[in-house]
């Protein structure tokens, strides 16, 4: 399980979308993931993003669980295509609950093959108890009786559904370990190094980790860390991740050294 930290206000739309399926490009391409059976839940802020990327890429994800915050109700027809399960209390300071019971109904009147749920706590306000009641399962057996009552262990429910896994894009792919580096791999605080990719058949390329952006498919960029520590650029360019690493290490203290002084002592 993997839990990306939010750190700024997120942007809803088209960037926040691309910028997670970076991160989960980069998962999949890093780590030994079954792309078939992929999940996305997000608290709070989290919820709103959870929806917005399956209305992204609604082809991608198995299920998705958010928690405390509405998708809105103008795109039931594409979140149709991604069984979800939503929560909510309803005594919610943070929104009304409604907005998530209504993005729920949107999606179920576009007749998706598996009805969209959602529970509603009779309470848990917008802070960590809410969460933990779903994701602790000390809510099952709750809910409001007008809505879904939280009757079976979400985890369950998440495992239970599976989608095809993607082909792999044959249009772009990574040539070699050599199509990205940094050089070098350690520099002392305060020098630069170059990072130089070459990837062929992408049109272009999008930068994460420690570096941020658009590139070509070609290039080389000089970075200069601000501060000593390791620093990770991410590429991918298609369905393609690839990663480096750059240290910045402490600078060096002066060394002393020492001279002889005119009556025969030594000075430093």
């Amino acid at each position: 399980m993997l839990s990306p930290q939010r750190c700024v206000d997120p942007q809803i739309g088209d960037y926040t979308a691309l910028m997670t399926k970076i991160f989960i490009d980069y998962a999949i391409n890093t780590y030994k993931v079954d792309t078939s059976r992929m999940y996305v839940a997000g608290y709070s802020a989290g919820s709103c993003l959870t929806w917005d990327y399956v209305a992204h890429y609604p082809n991608q994800i198995a299920a998705v669980l958010p928690m405390s915050g509405s998708g809105g109700t103008n795109l039931g027809c594409t979140l149709k295509l991604t069984p979800s399960w939503a929560f909510e209390a309803a005594d919610d300071p943070a929104g009304p609950y409604m907005n998530q019971v209504e993005t729920v109904e949107s999606i179920n009147a576009c007749n998706p093959t598996e009805r969209a749920k959602i529970t509603v706590f009779a309470s848990g306000g917008h802070n960590t108890s809410e969460e933990y009641l779903t994701i602790n399962l000390t809510g099952l057996g709750q809910g409001l009786p007008a809505y879904d009552i939280y009757d079976q262990n979400i985890y369950d429910w998440l495992l239970a559904h599976t989608r095809p896994a993607p082909t792999p894009a044959a249009a772009v792919r990574a040539v070699d370990t050599q199509a990205f580096a940094v050089t070098p791999s350690a520099v002392a605080f305060g020098h630069s190094a170059t990072l130089k990719w070459s990837v062929a058949g992408a049109a272009s390329c999008t930068a994460s980790g420690d570096w941020i952006g658009q590139r070509p498919a070609h290039g080389t960029e000089s970075v200069e860390p601000p501060a000593p520590g390791t620093y990770g650029y991410v590429l991918t360019c298609g369905r393609a991740s690839q990663s480096v690493t750059l240290t910045v290490e402490e600078p060096r203290p002066a060394r002393e050294f020492s001279r002889p002084s005119p009556s025969g002592g030594r000075t430093r």
